[in-house]
Formats: C-alpha cells, sequence, structure tokens
C-alpha cells in the first residue's frame, strides 16, 4: 500500500504523545509544545513526574528526507 504524503511537509522529526490517565476524568492525549515533543523531553518529564499515571507513549514518526544525522 502506498504511503500518503505527509500532511506537514518539511517537517521531519519524530513526535511523542503520552496518554495520561487522570483517573474519573478519563484519559487524556496530553498537549505539548512542538519543541517539547521529543524522545529526550519525554523523558525528562517522566522522570519530573508531569504525568498523573501515564498509560501509554505513541511515537510518531515523520518520513526523512534522507540519512538521518
Amino acid at each position: 500500500m502506498p504511503r500518503s504524503p505527509s500532511m506537514v511537509p518539511g517537517a521531519y522529526q519524530d513526535t511523542y504523545l503520552v496518554l495520561d490517565d487522570l483517573g474519573r476524568l478519563g484519559r487524556v492525549w496530553r498537549e505539548t509544545a512542538e519543541e517539547d515533543a521529543n524522545h529526550e523531553a519525554l523523558i525528562r518529564d517522566l522522570l519530573d513526574d508531569q504525568y498523573s499515571r501515564p498509560s501509554a507513549s505513541s511515537p510518531l514518526t515523520s518520513p526523512r528526507a534522507g540519512p538521518a544525522t
């Protein structure tokens, strides 16, 4: 099956989302600033207890223009 073109042309970075369990309020995908949606920031936020009860983490991988540097 052919891949769909990127919805954001030129955005070649991996983005990480966290599913946070807020108890009676339910589970939500936490929003974050663009510069904080990377692997390093995700680990830092998990270690700093920035999430109530993280249930899942989901990487969204963008197609790369060329070899990763």
